[in-house]
Order: C-alpha cells, then sequence, then structure tokens
C-alpha cells in the first residue's frame, strides 16, 4: 500500500485537493486559449484524453507539502515559483506538445508510431524486458506487457504511449519541447530518414519516462533518488545516455550526476531487488535496510528545506553523500542514527566494509573516469553531451571515494565533474593525464588503478 508522502517526509501534509484544482484550472485556462488562438489547437483537441492533466500521486502530495511548508514559512517567492512551475508553465508546455498545432510535435507524437523502425528504442526496451527476466520479474504487472513487442502494439501513436508514462500527464516529455524538436529533427525529411532522426535523439529519453514507471506507485523519496535511478537503469539499457560513443553528441545533459548514485544503490543491494521496487513492484522497505527509506525522505526532505530549490532535489552537486549514505547501510551503519547530509562527509569512508564485486567495481570505476570525459554544449537551446578530454588532471581518491576533474572553460557544466567510486578499503590517491577517452582507454585505465595497490 502506497503511505503518504507527508509520513514518508515528516511533514504537514498541505493540501492536494489544491494541487488538482490547479491543475484542472491550468487545463481550462489553456486549452480556452489555444482555442482562441486561431490554429494553435488540434481539432478535437480539447476533448481528446491528450487534454488532461494530472500528476503521480506522489508527486501531487510532495507538491503540496512542498507549498504548505513555503507558506507556512513566509517564503511566499517560492510557494508561487513551485505552483508557476509545476502547476502552470509545465503543464501548459504539456498541452502544447500533445494537443498544439506544431509541425513537428505533431508528426513525432500523432503520426502512426512505427515501432519496428524505432530500433534504438526497441533495443533498449528489449533489454528492459531481459532484465526483467534475468531477475524473474513480472514485467506485466509493472509495464502492462510480456515482452517489448506486445508493449508497443498497445500504443498507436507516440502521444497514446506517452500519457501512460509517470510523467506523461503533467509534464511534456524529456527533450521534445519546441526548440529540442526544431535543433533535431529534419522536418521536411521522408518517412524514414525522419524517424531515424528520432530514434537517434528521442530513443534514450523515451526510454527514461518508462523508467520510472507506473504514476500511482510508490516513489523512493526524496524525488532525486527517483530520477538517479530511472538514470542509472537507462545507461543499463544504454550506456549512451550517460557516456555516448566516440564520434557521437546524444548525451543525456548532466546524466552521470544522477545515474552514479543509482548505481551505487544497486551495487550496495543487488540490481534486482531495485529494480523490483522501482518498478513498484515490492515496497522499498523490503528491499533496503530497516530505517533507509525512512532515513532517505528525511535527510532528503531537510536537505531541501534548508536550501529551497524549485527543482526539489537536495544539492545534485553532491551525489557522494547519498553514496556514502547506502554503503554505510549496506555495511551495517545505523542510517537512523545519521542526523544531516552534511555529517556523511565525515564518514570514514575507506573503513566501510562491503563484500568484493571486482567486475561492478570495475565498472563503477570506468564509468567514473568516462564522467570526467564529458563536454556539454548547446544547439539551438538544446543539449549535446559528447566525449573530450579533461580540462586537466582527473582525480582518483580512494580515501574519499570519489573521482573528479576540473572545471571545463565553457561553463555548460553544472559543477566540476564528480563520480562516486564504491569502498574498496583503500586510502591511495592518483592524478591521471587523460588525452584518450575511448570506451577502451578508459577501460583499461580502471584496470589499472585496480590493480595498484
Amino acid at each position: 500500500m502506497r503511505r503518504p508522502v507527508s509520513v514518508r517526509l515528516g511533514a504537514a501534509p498541505g493540501d492536494p485537493a489544491a494541487v488538482v484544482a490547479a491543475l484542472a484550472e491550468t487545463q481550462e485556462l489553456v486549452l480556452d486559449r489555444m482555442d482562441a488562438m486561431l490554429g494553435t489547437l488540434r481539432p478535437g483537441g480539447a476533448a481528446s484524453p491528450f487534454a488532461r492533466l494530472s500528476g503521480p500521486a506522489d508527486v501531487v502530495e510532495l507538491l503540496a507539502c512542498a507549498i504548505g511548508a513555503a507558506e507556512g514559512a513566509g517564503e511566499r517567492d517560492h510557494a508561487d515559483g513551485l505552483r508557476l512551475q509545476y502547476l502552470e508553465a509545465l503543464p501548459a508546455a504539456r498541452l502544447d506538445q500533445l494537443v498544439g498545432t506544431g509541425a513537428l510535435a505533431a508528426r513525432v507524437f500523432h503520426t502512426p508510431a512505427p515501432w519496428p523502425h524505432l530500433r534504438r528504442f526497441r533495443r533498449g526496451l528489449d533489454r528492459l524486458f531481459d532484465r526483467f527476466a534475468a531477475h524473474r520479474l513480472d514485467p506485466e504487472r509493472a509495464l502492462g506487457a510480456v515482452d517489448a513487442g506486445a508493449y508497443c502494439a498497445r500504443f498507436p501513436t507516440l502521444a497514446d504511449w506517452y500519457v501512460t508514462t509517470y510523467w506523461g500527464g503533467l509534464e511534456p516529455m524529456f527533450q521534445a519541447l519546441p526548440h529540442d524538436l526544431a535543433a533535431s529533427l529534419p522536418g521536411d525529411a521522408p518517412e524514414e530518414a525522419f524517424w531515424a532522426a528520432v530514434d537517434h535523439r528521442l530513443a534514450l529519453s523515451m526510454l527514461h519516462e518508462i523508467l520510472h514507471f507506473a504514476p500511482a506507485r510508490e516513489t523512493l523519496l526524496p524525488p532525486y533518488l527517483d530520477e538517479a535511478l530511472a538514470g542509472w537503469f537507462g545507461v543499463v539499457l544504454d550506456e549512451a545516455a550517460a557516456f555516448p560513443a566516440p564520434g557521437d553528441d546524444d548525451g543525456l545533459a548532466g546524466w552521470p550526476w544522477f545515474a552514479q548514485v543509482g548505481e551505487a544503490l544497486c551495487r550496495a543491494f543487488g540490481e534486482g531487488p531495485v529494480l523490483a521496487a522501482q518498478a513498484g513492484l515490492v515496497p522499498w522497505d523490503e528491499v533496503l535496510p530497516a530505517g533507509l527509506p525512512a532515513a532517505c525522505a528525511r535527510l532528503g526532505w531537510a536537505a531541501y528545506r534548508a536550501a529551497p530549490a524549485l527543482h526539489l532535489h537536495p544539492d545534485v552537486t553532491r551525489p557522494d553523500r547519498w553514496v556514502r549514505l547506502f554503503y554505510a547501510a549496506a555495511a551495517g551503519r545505523d542510517p537512523g542514527a545519521i542526523a544531516t547530509l552534511e555529517a556523511l562527509d565525515a564518514l570514514p569512508f575507506h573503513a566501510l566494509a562491503l563484500p568484493a564485486r571486482p567486475r561492478q567495481d570495475a565498472r563503477i570505476v570506468y564509468h567514473a573516469l568516462s564522467a570526467m570525459c564529458l563536454e556539454a554544449t548547446q544547439v539551438g537551446a538544446s543539449w549535446r553531451v559528447r566525449r573530450a578530454a579533461p580540462a586537466g588532471p582527473v582525480i582518483v581518491d580512494f580515501a574519499r571515494g570519489e573521482v573528479s576533474a576540473p572545471a571545463r572553460p565553457a561553463g555548460y557544466e553544472l559543477a566540476p565533474a564528480r563520480y562516486a567510486l564504491p569502498p574498496l578499503g583503500r586510502t591511495d590517491r592518483h592524478a591521471l593525464d587523460v588525452s584518450d577517452v575511448s570506451p577502451a582507454a578508459l577501460a583499461a585505465a580502471a584496470e589499472r588503478l585496480l590493480d595498484a595497490r
């Protein structure tokens, strides 16, 4: 049974009914405006299921808690910002995307979906069903289908598919805003070339939307962790989500900041149990140590309230704290005894003891080095991420449990790159000059680091 978000956070419940009412008001106002502006509303769009706004149960309750807490603390600007972003601007963009008359959006979302031609998407989706099979999980309960073919057969168009996903009733599809489509898709191209571009540019974000699973499921709080898990499982399905192939620029911006946290959760407690809980098949309390889900919610809420931000996440450039929390709990520490995320900074990370998993640890070190070798740019305000040599030495600090690199001069990244390592019982530190950023070279460097004792 899904527990109230306010109970999990230890927060006042706010007013979820007011959030639902605000979404209904936005739906009516935006559709009326589109109808009044000749040519901006699809015929029959206002009466279609694509015009209905709704939020996942956990998100509605979380927004109610956040707005109520902001108002109770006299933070009127923050409360108004939350309403503007989540109850007006994003829902309005979602309506424009699915019931507007933008030519590119209409072609992507409302022409018959050529599922067999979306080869990258289908390859990732096949891998997702393979992971369910490998861990003996029921995909029909989580995804409504027994395999990728049956899943796609349910949806005549991408619009029919998107509205069934976790965020599909509230926000526009990730990486498919008008500026993204304009920068990515050849609008006048014939069908085969057009859908090849859709597959290349949108497959990774489509897989990400699926990996949030059902809107009614109980998510791991704070929402940062839900994003981290969807981000990591996206890398499992297609590594280019975080680490694009040489010569390509299709990586998702900022992905390693999230994916490393999901990767650590799976390293600490196993991919199968974590996937089962993320998919809503079992409660988080059944797969994580006693007190850890509650500690995650408590620490995340306290960090958000200490520095309120519209994205509702704790500081996304400090994933190491969450990774330390997971590994400490896996090593037998009481997560309920950890008062703040800042307290994790003083944790003697190298003293934590976990069972050795050499292949998995080598993969984490490889991902950490790869994360240092990414450069973000923009094309028409649409993000692009490609491999590039770091701006300076890569520091591998086993005592602190992280890999880091200097800031890039272009300044597009959130912060200088960092990636958390598993506790390996080591205190050595290395400075690497990395010029060859190919997967083979970085994998070899990871192996050398693990052999350097």
